[in-house]
């Protein structure tokens, strides 16, 4: 079959999708046979659906397709979070795009038992504050004062950075350290989204972005470490786009040429931001 047909094709079944009922189309044979593939338990199944129900009634997503919010609600099913808000799902033209809450990442990696203490260490760097960096191998180690003197209670602090750390049962302490700059200089290397002029958590909620992503590169040092299953799921799972073909990942923001971290080997490629001082000195 030639790709135009393909097209051709997929238009069709999302014609034909998009004017079934949505109640109808969660019994269909197609979306039975998609729940069957993921595995789903009638628990998991139940709350994919109720969970589709309710993102038809979203205004923040009218315009995307039925099976795109069907794909995207029974693939978060799969991952059983606590938080019902764990994966959020963003308008992308007609598809569906998984967000990840750095939350949920926290989540996993307390989950997968290979921290000390159960705690990721997680915040944002504020300017003026001496976090007093060193380096323990290849990693930066900060000093996190226990509370920010604001020195006007009507100006926030001005964030200059994101960092997180986890201190491993094993293989001692991983973390995380990046400036403004440096998360801008990322997104623009690695995600579409970030790029574009339109609607994205980067332009609504940038800062929590630069915090889930040192977390997230964390998250991908523990589970090289101490393999877990949803940890993987979850990090695939984020940016992901759910649409009526399927999924696809043109935006997901996935480090190129990543070299594979064996056991005992703890790395930070991150350099030093300027704004914490020079460690190595």
């Amino acid at each position: 079959m030639s790709n135009t047909e393909q097209k051709q094709n997929n238009a069709v079944a999302t014609k034909t999708t998009e004017n079934i009922p949505i109640e109808s189309l969660l019994n269909s044979s197609l979306v039975k046979n998609l729940a069957s593939s993921l595995k789903l338990n009638d628990v998991q199944l139940a709350k994919a659906n109720k969970a589709v129900l309710d993102m038809m009634n979203d205004e923040n997503l009218k315009g995307t397709t039925q099976i795109s919010k069907v794909r995207f609600a029974y693939n978060v099913a799969t991952l059983n979070y606590k938080n019902p808000n764990a994966v959020a799902g963003i308008k992308y033209e007609t598809a569906i795009q998984a967000q990840l809450q750095y939350q949920a990442l926290i989540e996993d990696m307390i989950a997968c038992g290979g921290l000390k203490d159960n705690k990721v260490i997680h915040c944002f760097l504020y300017k003026g504050v001496d976090y007093k960096p060193t380096m323990v191998g290849d990693y930066i180690i900060l000093t996190l004062p226990d509370h920010i003197e604001v020195q006007d209670m009507f100006t926030k602090p001005e964030v200059v950075g994101f960092y997180c750390e986890v201190d491993t049962k094993d293989y001692g302490k991983i973390t995380s350290v990046m400036s403004i700059d440096q998360f801008k200089a990322w997104a623009s290397r690695y995600s579409k989204a970030y790029k574009a002029d339109k609607f994205s958590p980067y332009k609504t909620n940038f800062n929590d972005m630069g915090l889930k992503t040192v977390i997230k590169i964390v998250g991908r040092a523990v589970l090289k470490l101490y393999p877990f299953d949803r940890l993987a799921q979850s990090i695939n799972l984020d940016f992901a786009v759910f649409d009526d073909e399927g999924v696809s990942y043109n935006d997901n923001p996935q480090p190129e040429e990543e070299k594979p971290i064996e056991k005992g080997e703890v790395r930070n490629e991150i350099k030093m931001p300027d704004v914490v001082g020079e460690a190595k000195e």
